[in-house]
Formats: C-alpha cells, structure tokens, sequence
C-alpha cells in the first residue's frame, strides 16, 4: 500500500512539474501587441470610410494592438512605403503591414509572411465585369481561355461581339497604346524572348500579328485616329470588349465606375512566364528585432483583412474587392516599350504607326 501510495505521489509530482512547465511556456509567449504601421492603396471614395470603420473594429477587438494606417494614391503611398522600410532598416525593431485595397490590384500572400508581388502597375487585358458575366464568363473562365494563348482567346471569345463591338479596342495617341501591343504580341509569338533590339525586324512577329488582328477586324480599323481616353472608355461604351492598358485605366473612371473594371493577364503569358511592367513588392515587413508579439499582431490583422466575412462586408458596401484574386507572381519582368516612347532607338519601329 505504501508503494502504490508513494508511487502515486511521484506520478502527480511529475505531472504538476509537466503542467508548471507547459504554464511557463506559455506566459513567455507574450500576447499579440504593438504597434503596426499600413499602408493602404486607394482612391478616395466612400471606400476609405468603409476601410477606416474595419481598421477600428479590429483595434477593438483587439485592444493591444494599435494600427497607424495610410490610405493614399498610388504614388504617395509608393512614396511614404520607401520612407516607412527605412525607418525600419535603420532601426530593425518595428513592422509595416501592407494591404492593397481597390479593384485595380491584386496581391494576395494567403496570411504568409514576407514579400509578394502586386501586379497593378503591369498590363492585362481589362473588361467590364457585368458585360462578361451577361455573357457568361466569369474571370475564372476568362483566364482559362486566356492559358491557351491568344488564338484561342480569340476563337473563344470573338462570338461575344455584338454587332457594333471589336473584341480588342486601343487608340495610338503618343503611339503608346500601340506600342504596348506590338510588344506583347510579339512576346506572346516568341514565347516570352525579349527582342535584342527595337526595330521593325526585331519585333516582326508582333507587327505581322497586329496587322492580322486589324485584317481580321478583331481590331476597331481607326485606332491610329482614336485618342488614348477614348480607348479606355470603349469598354463601358460597349465599343469594345477588351482593351490593352495598364492600372492608369482606372484614373479616366469615376470611383464608384472602378469597381464595374476587372483585368486578366495577357493571352498566354502566364502559362509563358513573362508579364511587361513591373511588379512592385509588398508584404508584412519587419525588422530582424521586431518582437514576437508585434509580429503576431500584423499576422492577425492581415488576417482579419482575409477573412471572408470582413471581405464581403467590404464589398458590399463598396462594391470593391478589398483583395481581389492575382495571378503568379514568379514571372520574367519586361519593361514596358511606353516608357521609351520618346527614345530614338524606337524611331523606326514609330515609324509604322506615326510618319
């Protein structure tokens, strides 16, 4: 009987200094705290009310933890982003969250910590939402027609046209609409090789395309006459299906007409591995001495954005996605054309549009 009493006394011993252990454990795991620092990209609208009213209902739920947020233009908050990372390379104890908000970015890391890309500044395809879903495609369909490449994107897709409607429509003013084509055509026939050079020869394929696109009437026959606004306006005007244009398609748009713009990848270049325009790299972001407790704490508010429920309360009360769906971001960066539109090695390749 003493035996079993005694072992009895050693086994609730050992148990009590397992439990006082595992106590311990725990208390040193400090509670999610600090202070974060966001970022947020989006245009003032009725949104940043909305925006604002989740970023107080998170503090509240969550009252250790304070959020210092800015909701800014694309380049301010570019800018005030690169003074915020050298705070914290200078001084590698605090953290930055950015979020990227509005219908015109995509980033979204699935709550992992660390960089990933946002793709806004790089050009797609971009289309009206409600006139692809009356027809019947969702982005998720659109994308798959996409993964074929672009004649199958055209086969697919053509038959959508109404009567008076141009599956592609661009304008040429300052050639670079065009420009932008011929590059992604021509990346699009050589899968992702990237001319050594700029002249008519190099990009021969994608000139040889274009000029098949506007012999096919995929292509409105007056783009060299068609001013850059009016192309961007074509999709809401049912002139045209798609048009070809990076994130600046959202300044010709009134806030509460951004939401209706949804983009797709260029046929093909996913599946290819290249995009043209560069992706600019965000994430949560903290420095080599970031306490544990703040790091747990823009976890949970990059969760808190990610949660479904707080995602369909944002858009229904403004019609934007708060992260919307993105694509890959491991592809081979191109430079766009447009931003040498003015160089004189691109003078003869201009040349073909513009006498």
């Amino acid at each position: 009987m003493k035996k079993k009493l005694l072992f009895s006394l050693i086994a609730l011993c050992m148990f009590a200094l397992l439990l006082l252990i595992l106590l311990l454990g725990f208390r040193k795991q400090k509670e999610p705290a600090g202070e974060i620092e966001a970022f947020f990209h989006l245009y003032f609208s009725p949104a940043e009310e909305t925006l604002i009213s989740l970023l107080e209902d998170f503090e509240s739920r969550y009252p250790d933890i304070q959020v210092s947020y800015h909701i800014q233009p694309y380049q301010d908050m570019k800018n005030s982003l690169s003074s915020g990372v050298e705070r914290i390379t200078a001084d590698p104890g605090g953290i930055i969250l950015t979020v990227l908000t509005g219908a015109d970015l995509g980033g979204d890391n699935n709550g992992e910590t660390g960089f990933y890309p946002w793709i806004s500044d790089t050009w797609g395809l971009f289309y009206s939402r409600s006139r692809l879903e009356e027809a019947g495609y969702s982005r998720s369909e659109l994308m798959e027609s996409a993964a074929g490449g672009l004649d199958t994107f055209i086969t697919e897709l053509a038959g959508v046209c109404s009567e008076d409607e141009y599956l592609f429509y661009t304008g040429a003013s300052y050639s670079w609409p065009w420009l932008a084509w011929i590059q992604h055509l021509e990346l699009e026939a050589s899968r992702g090789q990237v001319p050594a050079g700029f002249t008519s020869g190099d990009y021969s394929r994608g000139i040889g395309k274009w000029n098949k696109l506007v012999a096919d009437g995929l292509v409105n026959p007056d783009f060299a006459d068609t001013g850059l606004a009016a192309s961007l306006y074509s999709i809401r005007g049912g002139e045209g299906l798609f048009v070809l244009s990076d994130s600046s398609i959202y300044g010709a748009y009134l806030p509460d007409e951004r939401s209706e713009i949804e983009s797709i990848p260029f046929p093909g270049s996913i599946e290819q591995g290249w995009q043209i325009g560069g992706s600019f790299y965000l994430g949560l972001i903290y420095g080599e001495n970031t306490p544990d407790e703040v790091v747990r704490a823009g976890a949970l508010l990059n969760e808190y954005l990610r949660n479904g429920e707080i995602r369909e309360r944002f858009l229904q009360k403004t019609g934007i996605l708060l992260l919307p769906e993105t694509t890959p971001g491991d592809l081979n960066e191109v430079p766009s054309l447009t931003q040498k539109v003015r160089d004189p090695e691109l003078r003869e390749l201009l040349s073909l549009l513009v006498p």
